[in-house]
């Protein structure tokens, strides 16, 4: 998924939803050097947060909000991100609501990327509803895969573009 990144177009306005402790955004920074980057969690423990902020170290181009990722999402203008990387709760419905979300908030050409395409969670044997969501969104809304990452842990992260 660090290779996604350094494909991901440099200068962007982005969003990352599901940040926890904020490793994936510090490689977003360095990687992407975006001219804006907004990250969105429910940070329900503090010290999780402050993790977050700490990894990160804000910056006058780095934004968080504390909110759901589908409340975030649907508060932004259209067309008002570059593109936007999800890795929340992984449920079938929440990831459906977050691409439908996003379709509206991502800028035409732009991208909508996430994590955890896969069915299960290896290490904690929790069903995902990410592939079904996806696909279902791709067919629907006439979206195409760009790029689907190769991981060894099997979480894979993929990237899409409206056709």
């Amino acid at each position: 998924r660090l290779e996604l990144l350094n494909r991901l177009p440099k200068g962007s306005n982005v969003a990352e939803l599901g940040v926890e402790h904020g490793l994936f955004s510090k490689e977003i920074l360095e990687r992407c050097q975006p001219a804006e980057l907004v990250l969105v969690d429910t940070w329900p423990d503090l010290r999780i947060k402050e993790t977050c902020v700490s990894n990160t170290q804000m910056s006058d181009n780095v934004f968080l909000q504390q909110t759901t990722s589908v409340i975030y999402l649907k508060t932004q203008s259209e067309n008002s991100l570059d593109w936007v990387y999800i890795d929340t709760d992984h449920t079938y419905k929440t990831t459906k609501e977050e691409l439908e979300a996003a379709a509206k908030t991502v800028k035409p050409g732009g991208f909508i990327c996430g994590h955890d395409y896969t069915s299960i969670s290896y290490s904690g044997l929790r069903r995902y509803g990410v592939v079904e969501a996806v696909n279902e969104f791709c067919v629907q809304y006439g979206y195409e895969f760009i790029y689907l990452t190769s991981e060894t842990t099997r979480h894979v992260s993929y990237a899409l573009r409206k056709l």
